[in-house]
């Protein structure tokens, strides 16, 4: 369902059959959207889909969408399946691609802004260090660390976003703090 931001109707957008909606993200052109979606007896699988018309498949296999995984020229779907492999998809048909110098357990954060690089972080890591890894080669360049002004009973950093240019940022964490008493004498 689109809502309007001002004057005007709700659309609903057709289902298409699927049952399960997770992740949905606007496509550049603004006029398609991209999403994990499951239809009934299948995976959940990456969808793009016209604001009046049906999804359609983009990957055949069960995958995870994190981040921001369309490329700035709606041209690339950046996905990691269930397997933790990262690849990049064509939204419009063709063969996927690994991403060089991708390890498992990384997490994208998003396309850069020229889309010839990824941002990425290991999840779980204080302090988090956020990469650039250049598609074409397969380098990574340490970009930024991120650890909260006070660390104290941080436990992980959560969901990072970065600026397309990945010169500024907004993170938020999990802090757990807790008090240890002793108490002396009888009980």
């Amino acid at each position: 369902m689109l809502l309007p931001i001002g004057v005007g109707d709700p659309t609903q957008i057709p289902p298409g059959g699927i049952e399960d909606y997770s992740a949905a993200r606007w496509m550049p052109d603004g006029k398609r959207i991209v999403f994990v979606g499951r239809r009934s007896g299948e995976g959940r699988r990456a969808y793009v889909q016209p604001l009046k018309g049906e999804p359609q498949p983009i990957t055949e296999d069960e995958v995870a969408l994190r981040g921001l995984p369309v490329s700035p020229d709606g041209k690339w779907l950046a996905c990691t399946g269930f397997d933790g492999q990262m690849k990049l998809v064509p939204i419009e048909g063709g063969e996927s691609r690994p991403v060089a110098g991708i390890e498992p357990g990384e997490v994208l954060i998003r396309w850069s802004g020229d889309g010839k690089s990824l941002f990425i972080y290991r999840p779980g890591e204080l302090p988090t260090r956020v990469q650039r890894l250049t598609l074409e080669s397969g380098e990574r360049e340490p970009w930024m660390e991120l650890v909260p002004s006070d660390p104290a009973g941080v436990s992980t950093i959560g969901q990072i976003r970065l600026t397309p240019d990945g010169k500024s940022c907004v993170y938020s964490f999990k802090r757990i703090l807790s008090e240890l008493y002793l108490v002396e004498g009888q009980v």
